[in-house]
């Protein structure tokens, strides 16, 4: 949002458009998911809400030629791929569990 150019610090506008939206962005995320825990209509489990929410958040992350980088490494490093498969699952387990444990908290 702001550099600093010889002591001086510059202001961005597109940085502070980018930081506003991420933040907006993830306030409605949270009340979103508020929702849809507390609702009495649709009362959905956490684990189901990750299950919903999770393949939103890697399409909106995911760079597009990310498939391309991991097959090229790993025909290039034999055992690369076993490498990133299992340090994805356990960051990937990580993460729900702590989710999870976080939704348990509030509900």
């Amino acid at each position: 949002m702001c550099d600093v150019y010889c002591g001086e610090p510059s202001f961005h506008l597109y940085g502070f458009i980018m930081c506003i939206s991420a933040t907006a962005a993830r306030a409605f995320k949270s009340v979103l998911q508020g929702i849809l825990l507390s609702s009495e209509g649709e009362k959905l489990n956490p684990m189901n809400l990750l299950l919903y929410m999770s393949p939103v958040a890697i399409a909106l992350v995911m760079e597009p030629d990310v498939i391309d980088v991991t097959v090229s490494l790993a025909l290039k490093h034999r055992f690369m791929w076993l490498l990133l498969l299992v340090i994805w699952a356990r960051v990937k387990c990580l993460v729900g569990t702590c989710g999870f444990q976080k939704l348990q908290t509030w509900s």
